[in-house]
Parts: structure tokens; sequence; C-alpha cells
């Protein structure tokens, strides 16, 4: 490939080399795909990536002439873009595995939310009968009394029920947290493979 030197291209007018496009597939909790340039300059100079990437915008005309490759510099850039393509790959893992901590956080968060919703139900379960045994205390006839112990009654067993529902919601909800981080982390596993687009020799003019 020759190309036209511009803005962002102007320091390798002049120059020619090889380069290499390989696609990057990785595949975590989410699916990624990255294009990653290597190129060496016949000076032996490496390309900065930055450059690399305006000289790939850079209109330019193909020439299938350009001959073999040597192999000391294919074997130089086959070492470059595997360092490329490890640093990638670990930059990718590290965005994935925060992802990863901040669903488990919200994982976490839901489950506490669940059983506090619970919890708050039985506080306001044990203010009314709080209240419902000061009125039986208070009642000024027998009738009054009846009442108001029939309802102490009531919420004494809403109370026990709550109780009950919420050691029932804490196990339900634990095998559910446990179930979703298990999916999660199952989905997170990490899986990666490099296909090779091209190698091509270029020249900017």
């Amino acid at each position: 490939r020759r190309a036209g030197g511009r803005a962002g291209s102007g320091k390798l007018v002049g120059h020619r080399g090889w380069m290499v496009l390989e696609l990057l597939d990785y595949h975590s909790d989410d699916q990624e795909q990255y294009l990653l340039l290597t190129a060496v300059a016949d000076d032996g100079a490496n390309i900065d990536q930055e450059i690399l990437q305006r000289l790939m915008d850079v209109p330019g005309t193909e020439h299938p002439d350009a001959g073999e490759c040597p192999p000391e510099v294919l074997q130089r850039l086959d070492g470059d873009a595997n360092t490329l393509a490890r640093a990638t790959m670990s930059r990718a893992a590290d965005n994935s595995n925060a992802r990863l901590k901040r669903m488990q956080v919200q994982i976490n968060q839901w489950a506490d939310d669940k059983i506090k919703g619970a919890e708050l139900e039985l506080d306001q379960i044990k203010k009314s009968l709080r209240a419902a045994r000061r009125s039986a205390e208070q009642a000024e006839t027998m009738q009054l009394r009846q009442e108001a112990e029939e309802r102490v009654a009531q919420l004494e067993r809403k109370q026990r029920r709550q109780r009950r529902a919420i050691f029932d919601l804490e196990d339900e909800v634990e095998v559910q947290r446990k179930n979703l981080i298990a999916e999660l982390v199952q989905r997170a596993s990490q899986d990666a493979r490099v296909n090779r687009i091209f190698l091509a020799r270029w020249e900017v003019r």
C-alpha cells in the first residue's frame, strides 16, 4: 500500500515498511472485538499506534508486487503483534473484572434490600402490637378490653408468621444470590482468539 502523506502521517513521509492487521475476538461477560495494528519501518523503527491509526485513514493505492516479507522482519512483527494482543486482552480482562465486581455489588444490594423490606414490615407489626397492648391495658370496659386482646392475638400471630417468612426469605434470597453470582462468573469466563487479516507492505510518499 502506498499512501500520500498528510497530517498525522507526516513523520512517515519518505519511509516504507511492513504492517500486520489482526482481529482480536474477546469473549467474557460481553463479546468485544479489537482491530490490532502493528508496523515496523525498514529502518527498524516501530510505528506509534496513534500515527499508525491515522495512516490507515490516508487514501492510498494497492500494489501487489510488494514482494515477500523478510523472515527477520516477519518474526519481529509476530512478536510485536503478540505483545499488543496480550496487552489488549489484559485491559479487556480488567474491564470485565470491574464490571463483574459492580454486578456482584448490585446483586448483594438487591438481596439486602429484599430482606430489609421484610424486616421493615416486621417492625411495623411490632409497633402495632405495642399499641394494641397499651389499648388492652387502658380499656375502660370489658368489651373494649376483649376487642383489644383479640387485636393483640391477631398481631402476635402475624408477627410469628412474618418472622418465619423472613427466615424463609433469607434462605430463598441466599440461594438466588448464589445462583446469580454463579451465572455471572460463568458468563465472565474469558476466551480470546486472534485472527490475522493481512500482512502488507506500506510506503508513505
